[in-house]
């Protein structure tokens, strides 16, 4: 088991529904000392009565011009800055550190699937979940144990707290768009600690929060209103269209994965496709507002994102849209695919690494 779990951590999302009735999120504002809330308030992101509603909901209130996004993956996690208990792998190394935390589960799979995922994750999990998909769901409880962990070691300790700080001095929150690949919340952690509300649904945020949309889940994404207890197995053709909440207590994530519910976090499976067996409507919707607003905006920022034109839920939006594309990473990989998929569209690769490229990201997301 993993050693945040004798940390103590107790911090805890104050929930707090604005005029306009949609849900922001407030967490702790300490990131360095957890204390618990003298509040416990929960709330859905979204209900799935029908694909259709949820769609409604994410797109109604996106603004059609101006906006500014940065795409975040594991590659900004990585490079992010003083992370406890250790920098967020990238996804090369991802299961070895799975291995290493669960070696009865992850680190016992067949040989031919252990290898499979040492060779490259995605096609790991791609023949686990062809092969023995009904013990996907335990692990992907045991990935979320892991990502939850991760926080900044003290407030101001990490590239997202730099960057979110310069958000709030520029007032910027209703016109830049976070998103990210990652499952961990280093991006929530870093916005709290500048005493700012979370915002998961529309964007902009009605009330001035900032808006983070996790277009592959979360681990702190837990599934609500339907129950599958321990004993239940269930194979890749099930679904669960679950209303959504998340919350910022680490142990509240672990009870939920270790007790006796058969259920992971809203997760997509790290594989082609990005397949989710929970609430997958609410991620789709998401991922579709997403495109909406990459469709129209101003500017877009990657960093730490290797382009996989595979992804076209991301790349296929990325190529299209007219916005000025910039890029932190892989100087090489990017420019094979915008030379390939964007031949007319202006991108810029602006450095190799989160830390290299911070100040040209500030002055291009936040300046005129």
């Amino acid at each position: 088991m993993p050693g945040f779990l004798a940390a103590g951590i107790s911090e805890r999302l104050i929930v707090e529904r604005s005029k306009a009735g949609r849900w922001g999120v407030k967490w702790p504002e300490s990131c360095a000392r957890p204390r618990p809330c003298r509040e416990s308030l929960t709330a859905k992101l979204c209900r799935e009565r029908s694909l259709s509603r949820v769609r409604e909901r994410f797109s109604d209130n996106i603004a059609p011009t101006l906006a500014r996004v940065i795409l975040f993956g594991a590659g900004a996690s990585f490079g992010a800055g003083d992370v406890i208990p250790t920098r967020p792998p990238l996804g090369n190394r991802l299961f070895d550190e799975l291995v290493l935390c669960y070696p009865g589960s992850w680190g016992s799979l067949p040989p031919d699937i252990d290898s499979n995922f040492r060779e490259d994750f995605e096609t790991g999990m791609a023949v686990l979940w062809d092969r023995h998909s009904h013990v996907v769901p335990a692990l992907m409880q045991q990935m979320a144990l892991y990502f939850i962990q991760f926080r900044p070691r003290k407030a101001g300790s990490t590239l997202y707290c730099a960057l979110t700080e310069k958000i709030k001095d520029h007032r910027a929150a209703r016109t830049v768009l976070l998103s990210t690949l990652n499952y961990e919340c280093l991006i929530e952690y870093a916005i709290t600690a500048q005493s700012m509300a979370i915002n998961y649904d529309d964007f902009p945020a009605s009330n001035g929060a900032v808006t983070v949309w996790k277009l592959h889940g979360s681990c702190n994404f837990l599934p609500e209103g339907i129950q599958a207890t321990r004993g239940v197995r269930f194979t890749r053709g099930v679904t669960f269209g679950t209303a959504v909440r998340p919350v910022g207590d680490a142990n509240e994530v672990a009870r939920f994965c270790l007790g006796d519910n058969a259920l992971p976090p809203v997760m997509c499976l790290f594989m082609e496709g990005k397949p989710s067996q929970v609430s997958p409507g609410t991620v789709v919707a998401m991922q579709e507002a997403w495109r909406s607003v990459v469709a129209t905006a101003e500017k877009v920022a990657i960093v730490g994102v290797h382009p996989n034109p595979v992804d076209a839920h991301l790349w296929d939006a990325l190529a299209a849209t007219q916005a000025r594309l910039l890029f932190i990473g892989d100087e090489k990989a990017f420019s094979d695919w915008a030379a390939s998929h964007r031949p007319k569209g202006e991108s810029e690769v602006m450095a190799s690494s989160f830390a290299q490229g911070f100040n040209r990201l500030v002055d291009e997301i936040l300046g005129r």
